[in-house]
């Protein structure tokens, strides 16, 4: 959740939260989401969650970041929370 990413209090969000993103993953697996089952990827699928995993990324062949930010990916799916938010 990000609420856990920056380091914020333990609410029930967190909860609602991880619920809501087990439910995502439900629907993702049923038949006609996805071609076969092998073709199924992560709601987020993250790398690295800095700063509680302590792991910048590494680099790889290119040059490239091959660990993306757990809040960025986040971010990329659902969209940036307004400043009320």
């Amino acid at each position: 959740a990000p609420e856990l990413i920056l380091i914020q209090p333990y609410a029930s969000a967190v909860d609602i939260w991880s619920l809501g993103c087990i439910f995502a993953e439900l629907l993702s697996m049923q038949e006609g989401s996805v071609p076969s089952y092998q073709d199924r990827v992560p709601l987020f699928p993250g790398g690295s969650c800095f700063p509680l995993s302590g792991d910048k990324g590494t680099k790889g062949a290119t040059g490239s970041d091959e660990r993306l930010d757990q809040l960025s990916v986040i971010f990329s799916v659902i969209g940036m929370p307004s400043e009320e938010d």
